[in-house]
């Protein structure tokens, strides 16, 4: 339960940053939906990823062009190498979602995530990608929430062993052999795309 009290969390910081970047309805209500295909949250599914029924049931409930953004945000291969291929509201969507999990701290209570503590050359790909899209203030809030993260000194028995921030482990360890590999991929294709 308080795992998925922390991603509502994460959830309203990150469409609240969509919502002073952007400015339309959309991409809005995407940020607050951004992770639902790849939570695993529909009732009935086994799986990640959407179903058709899912898609559609979205589709219905909040339109096509918020729900093709959902879409396109989960298949969407992140890292600072592909990261010109995204629409501007995919991009905003997802330059929102990197600099909501530093503003809390989050990346620095996970020692095995990909945050390098100490590493000042840490977010700089995000960073630059910003300032090419004219977007300088969210360049200079993601640079503030990754020195936040540098002076975070937490004591050792509040630190996570996920390796991820946002890693739901007590849903995902009851998870079937099957939906635990899919998971690992989609880490292993994201630790890919960053380099």
């Amino acid at each position: 339960a308080n795992a998925w009290k922390i991603k509502c969390a994460h959830l309203d910081g990150h469409y609240r940053i969509v919502m002073y970047e952007s400015r339309e309805l959309p991409p809005v209500l995407a940020s607050m939906l951004h992770a639902v295909y790849f939570l695993h949250v529909f009732s009935g599914s086994t799986r990640r990823g959407p179903r058709k029924k899912d898609r559609q049931m979205l589709r219905n409930t909040i339109g096509g062009e918020v729900e093709r953004l959902v879409s396109d945000y989960s298949r969407f291969q992140w890292g600072p190498l592909v990261a010109a291929r995204g629409s501007e509201s995919l991009l905003v969507m997802r330059l929102a979602d990197e600099i909501e999990d530093h503003l809390d701290s989050a990346e620095a209570f996970v020692p095995r995530g990909q945050f390098r503590a100490g590493d000042s050359t840490y977010g700089q790909e995000y960073v630059a990608l910003a300032r090419r899209m004219g977007r300088h203030s969210l360049a200079a809030d993601f640079e503030e929430a990754v020195e936040i993260n540098h002076l975070a000194r937490l004591p050792p028995g509040v630190l996570s062993s996920h390796r991820s921030s946002f890693e739901l482990r007590d849903r995902l360890m009851c998870a079937n052999p099957i939906e635990r590999l899919g998971s690992w991929v989609r880490r292993c294709r994201m630790r890919r795309n960053d380099r």
